[in-house]
């Protein structure tokens, strides 16, 4: 359990210390949110994130429009890594910039458990984010995740409103994955709510 959280810790003060160079703030803010899903109602997983925007510096040459990601996801509402959790992080490139909408891809990995079996995927990200207005957005995202037997993708969809302030959010949507094992040749799929609150800095 100590070394659960000591991995979450390391991971997520490591994310602040890399994102030395934040850019672009109007488009790319500092992000930090917490998610509950519930497969289908009932809330059974929770999600801690982190996203800030960082510029790669070679030289005379600075690459800007780049987020890292960093998560903690636990199967239980409160954050206990009981059955199932996971240890992630990510790095995405901005390959859509307008004003009002923008689309990121990345590649990451992950360190999850679920009971005695370890897995250490490869995380294909992609998102899009529409933002019509000052105070309401929507977010479509995709998560491939490759094991060594076998695939799983996450799908999820949420709208996210300020009513109060220009920096926290709710969120509340619907995500749904699907899972194929290969090698026993096993297909799975599950679908359910998500809602949640997010503070930009």
């Amino acid at each position: 359990m100590k070394k659960t959280y000591l991995v979450c810790i390391i991971l997520l003060i490591g994310t602040l210390l890399l994102s030395a160079d934040p850019q672009d703030v109007e488009q790319t803010r500092i992000n930090i949110s917490v998610t509950e899903f519930g497969y289908p109602i009932i809330p059974n997983a929770s999600q801690l994130e982190i996203q800030i925007p960082i510029s790669l510096d070679f030289g005379k040459n600075t690459l800007t429009g780049f987020e890292i990601s960093s998560w903690y996801r636990a199967q239980s509402p409160y954050f206990i890594p009981k059955e199932f959790y996971e240890v992630g992080s990510a790095i995405s490139y901005r390959i859509k910039n307008r004003e009002k909408a923008n689309m990121y891809i990345g590649v990451g990995t992950a360190f999850s458990q679920n009971n005695e079996s370890i897995s250490i995927p490869l995380i294909l990200p992609i998102e899009y984010r529409y933002n019509p207005t000052g105070f309401f957005g929507l977010n479509i995202s995709k998560q491939t995740m490759i094991y060594g037997e076998g695939v799983l993708s996450e799908m999820a969809l949420a709208a996210s409103c300020m009513p109060l302030s220009e920096k926290m959010y709710f969120k509340i949507g619907g995500s749904a994955n699907v899972a194929y094992n290969w090698v026993e040749t096993i297909f799975e799929y599950s679908y359910g709510l998500l809602y949640g609150l997010g503070y930009q800095f």
